[in-house]
């Protein structure tokens, strides 16, 4: 649970407990023309408590915490607070905002951008930062013998399979044009690219630190940042502390003096809730099935913080095998119709989250309402699969976890009440991927957080035919789409952009590839300590912008 959910690292979220986001309103900052998003910073309050410690919890142990391997919230929320790129997401709004480019420009094709660095970045080490170091940062993230999971971030870059094949290290779309400039050459037009660059494969990190597979053994339990605070140590399985960086030139300099992330068994919902209770925590999620008995808590109830999240729940059909549910699209939309999304968000989720009406979520910038053909209707699932025939039993496969066992539950009572025979197999997590990613399943259930704000992230990589097998697993294939695609991408003016992916998701829609379920919603606790909390729409807390009052209760 807890997982940043992102492409290559996909769902390991049980039920509605994500550590995620704080803010519904998001937006980009696009630019066709000068200097896109200069002089606007992240917002924060000058008048914060100055010292202390946030006691934060982990739902399990990181897979990693620098740029080159972070792949998951509890390992992205260390390494946003001790690394920074050349942009940043504002916590409340997930505007586009400089962090050590100052500004940038592209040209009329979407296909070269430009980036002038500030010139007084440095890392916690004291080495500087100029456009070179992107430049090596980037060709280690992608480089063969690096083998990062979350390197396709740069793949719009010019060079990219090239460099992913060797171990030159060496990506050709990246050049340092001056000390401080930085230019990126693009393959094929993208309006959004800069969108995603507050990803943390794109962060700055010292490269002789991290130019070879040994030494980025070491550099994963010796991080070095320019962020605005500092690693200190990382003791497994028990806990992970930063601490204020002195070093620190950005424009968000910490008041708090030190984090200290909690390490918890992975799927320990209930250890973090009740040392939160006791005061030890100053932040946990409110664990399944506790969110109702949280809010009317008399003393915890002022605690209690619940919204939406940029995370879509899904099951997916698998469209690459000779499976009924691969040949037949009205089996496919039937299920769809008997899929009764509403009981899985009002009973088993206790009301957090959305019923999904698309596959981009509420909040996510181009988002338009009822965009899927389909809604919760066992007649009309019943007359198409009058029109269907005898199924066979069919099986959904899931990965281990109380959560998704619940909603399979609720969900196949549903496809049995229309005439559908489906029996449910779980397996852990590991076991499960390797099924999903060898085309195993037929039938099965995943969870996708935004890797960046943008629309494209819930479309392009998940239906985009050339990523079939690796973040499209529904092996989606459609010339058309993919045609639009390339189009979408390459358009400039934001409001036709927004159109096109939006005709592009009702494209794929109608073919029902898979069955949007909800968008994902938070239940939280936070201490009264706590000033300006803050969470990104992505799931990542900007330790940086938040103090701790100690005069105030814990709980």
């Amino acid at each position: 649970m807890g997982s940043f959910v992102t492409r290559a690292r996909f769902g390991v979220i049980a039920a509605f407990a994500v550590v995620a986001l704080a803010a519904a309103g998001c937006g980009s900052s696009s630019s066709s023309s000068g200097s896109n998003g200069a002089g606007s910073t992240i917002s924060t309050n000058a008048n914060l408590t100055n010292g202390g410690t946030f006691n934060f919890p982990l739902y399990a142990e990181p897979v990693s915490i620098t740029p080159l391997q972070g792949q998951e919230s509890e390992g992205v929320s260390v390494e946003k607070n001790i690394f920074e790129g050349l942009v940043d997401y504002n916590p409340q709004t997930l505007a586009t905002v400089p962090d050590i480019a100052k500004s940038w420009t592209h040209n009329s094709q979407n296909t070269v951008f430009t980036f002038q660095l500030r010139n007084n970045a440095a890392f916690a080490n004291g080495e500087k930062i100029n456009a070179d170091t992107f430049v090596k940062d980037w060709g280690i993230a992608c480089a063969k013998y690096t083998a990062s999971v979350v390197a396709y971030i740069l793949e719009p870059i010019k060079g990219y399979d090239q460099c992913v094949a060797s171990n030159n290290a060496v990506l050709s779309g990246v050049q340092a044009t001056g000390p401080y400039t930085l230019q990126v050459t693009l393959s094929s037009p993208f309006s959004d690219f800069v969108e995603t660059l507050g990803h943390p494969v794109t962060w700055a990190f010292p490269p002789d630190l991290a130019n070879t597979k040994s030494k980025q053994a070491n550099f994963e339990k010796h991080p070095v940042g320019s962020g605005p605070f500092a690693f200190v140590s990382w003791t497994p399985n028990k806990q992970i502390i930063i601490k204020k960086s002195p070093t620190y030139t950005g424009p968000n300099k910490a008041h708090l003096n030190e984090v200290n992330f909690h390490i918890y068994p992975d799927g320990d919902e209930n250890g973090p809730f009740l040392a939160f209770k006791s005061g030890k925590m100053q932040y946990a999620m409110i664990p399944s099935g506790q969110v109702k008995a949280t809010e009317s808590d008399p003393k915890l109830g002022k605690d209690v913080r619940t919204g939406p999240q940029l995370a879509l729940y899904y099951y997916g059909f698998n469209l690459n095998t000779n499976s009924i549910i691969a040949k037949n699209l009205k089996l496919r939309q039937a299920l769809n119709y008997a899929t009764n999304s509403a009981a899985v968000v009002n009973n088993i989720n206790e009301g957090i989250g959305k019923v999904a009406d698309g596959l981009v979520p509420d909040g996510m910038p181009c988002y338009e309402p009822n965009q899927s053909p389909y809604h919760y209707d066992p007649a009309k699932a019943k007359q198409l699969l009058s029109q269907v025939g005898t199924v066979p039993q069919l099986t959904l496969g899931y990965n281990t976890d109380p959560g998704h066992q619940r909603i399979a539950e609720a969900l196949i009572q549903g496809y049995k009440q229309v005439g559908l025979n489906i029996k449910a197999e779980n397996f852990d997590w590991g076991t499960y991927l390797d099924k999903l990613q060898k085309g195993e399943f037929s039938f099965w259930r995943l969870g996708w957080i935004a890797d960046y704000p943008s629309i494209d992230d819930f479309i392009y990589p998940m239906f985009y035919s050339k990523e079939a097998g690796n973040n499209n697993l529904t092996f989606y294939k459609n010339p058309k789409v993919d045609a639009d695609l390339v189009a979408a991408r390459a358009e400039s003016d934001p409001t036709k952009r927004c159109s096109m992916y939006n005709a592009i998701q009702r494209e794929i829609l109608a073919d029902a590839p898979e069955i949007p379920i909800y968008y994902y919603g938070y239940a939280r606790v936070v201490s009264p300590q706590v000033e300006n909390f803050a969470y990104d729409a992505m799931g990542v807390p900007h330790f940086a912008i938040m103090g701790i009052d100690p005069s105030k209760p814990a709980s």
